[in-house]
């Protein structure tokens, strides 16, 4: 599982990239539709939305 800070580097990444979905995730070993998902939950719900609901209930 990734981490969520790393998440939310690689979506940093991506922002500044310029790249397509599909030509992004690749370079980091994940998914379109992973990526695409931490996209619209970052997008909706900000860092907080990245973490899984371990880290929500020990953060």
């Amino acid at each position: 599982m990734i981490h969520w800070t790393d998440k939310e580097k690689i979506i940093k990444d991506y922002k500044k990239s310029g790249a397509t979905v599909e030509n992004f995730a690749p370079t980091r070993n994940i998914s379109s539709s992973s990526l695409r998902n931490w996209l619209k939950t970052y997008n909706l719900h900000g860092v907080e939305g990245l973490k899984n609901k371990k880290e929500k209930t020990t953060a």
